[in-house]
């Protein structure tokens, strides 16, 4: 009686691992279908659950520095560091938006000088009239369609302020969302994970424990290290630039130091619209400008990449720019900038599962 009471437990668990299993693997299929045909509506949200667990990584070593370091509870760490954050981005806000805002005016303003001052240029740089008056004819051609481009903007005004509303509640709410979705992350982080590790058979466990501290370890190494490099790299260019005189060097090295995020492009990004506002001032000046971004990114290759990060991801450069390009095609910017950690953590999840069921094989 006893052994067929055994029989029959053991069998109930084989068929629960293989309910599991099946719906292991069906859900996902589920849900990737689900995303595929509402796209337009989920593509929004799928990008703020992703910002939002990726800051979360990024803010989790900062919580568990409170907690272990000073006792203090983890509901109460979290809203420290979101403290913390949101007067760090209102700072950024109040500092850092004028004088961009105050450069992107003056650029505006300063159209018709500068297209008046790249016709001279190109002028005394071509000596054949016949060349001169089709690259004028270009310039003036291109000048003109700006000016109309300008004048229909003014003419619409009123359906752009509210476009431009509707973008940029748009944004406040996609920001707030965010926020929201990483403290909730963070607050429940041993929930969401039990949960989570409840959809696998018990003997899966170890494998998702073993990927899951894989991914914080690649996530919060390559993020918070990029942060910090991109940070450190704009503040070097704006220094260069400014030591320069170049125009709106605050603008063009927050420009650099954003692009660098970008591997392989994001130097030669960063680099262009700084090289040809040196060019305005003076050939040279542009020359020592491009010195700036190569001797920036030299700094960062050799020194704060290797010391900062400790090693890459293990991404094949080829891989990366189709990655890149994918990114961008289905997230535009967002996707550009985060496409290699995504690609990072899915590889680092198909290696783990394949070698698990290799050893399981054998």
């Amino acid at each position: 009686m006893h052994a067929y009471q055994s029989r029959q437990e053991n069998e109930s668990d084989e068929e629960y691992v293989l309910k599991r299993s099946r719906l292991l693997f069906l859900i996902p299929i589920l849900i990737l279908v689900l995303i595929v045909v509402f796209w337009a509506k989920v593509r929004n949200i799928l990008l703020e659950l992703l910002l939002g667990s990726l800051l979360a990584y990024m803010l989790e070593p900062a919580v568990c520095f409170l907690t272990r370091k000073n006792k203090i509870k983890r509901g109460l760490a979290i809203f420290i560091v979101i403290c913390i954050l949101i007067l760090i981005i209102a700072a950024v806000l109040i500092f850092v938006v004028p004088i961009l805002a105050r450069n992107i005016t003056e650029i505006v303003a300063n159209i018709p000088a500068v297209m008046e001052k790249l016709t001279n240029k190109i002028k005394n740089l071509t000596s054949n009239p016949e060349i001169n008056e089709k690259l004028t004819s270009v310039i003036n051609t291109f000048y003109n369609k700006l000016q109309n481009n300008i004048a229909t903007i003014g003419e619409n005004v009123s359906g752009y302020i509210f476009t431009v509303a509707g973008s940029i509640i748009e944004v406040i709410v996609g920001i707030l969302t965010t926020f929201v979705l990483t403290v909730y992350l963070m607050k429940d982080k041993k929930k969401i994970f039990d949960t989570f590790l409840g959809w696998f058979p018990f003997s899966w466990h170890d494998t998702v424990k073993g990927i899951c501290d894989e991914l914080g370890r690649i996530l919060s190494k390559f993020l918070q290290g990029q942060l910090l490099i991109a940070l450190i790299i704009g503040i070097l260019e704006t220094i260069g630039l400014m030591l320069l005189r170049v125009p709106y060097a605050v603008l063009l090295g927050i420009i650099g130091g954003i692009s660098n995020f970008i591997p392989y492009f994001g130097p030669v990004i960063g680099a262009v619209p700084a090289v040809i506002s040196a060019m305005f001032v003076s050939p040279i000046k542009a020359i020592w400008a491009l010195m700036v971004f190569v001797l920036a990114q030299q700094f960062d290759n050799n020194i704060l990449s290797p010391k900062i990060i400790q090693g890459n991801l293990g991404i094949h450069p080829i891989t990366t720019i189709i990655v890149i390009f994918i990114g961008g095609e289905f997230f535009s910017i967002a996707g550009i900038l985060l496409a290699v950690p995504v690609y990072a953590v899915l590889k680092c999840i198909a290696i783990r599962i394949f070698t698990a069921c290799r050893i399981q094989d054998k």
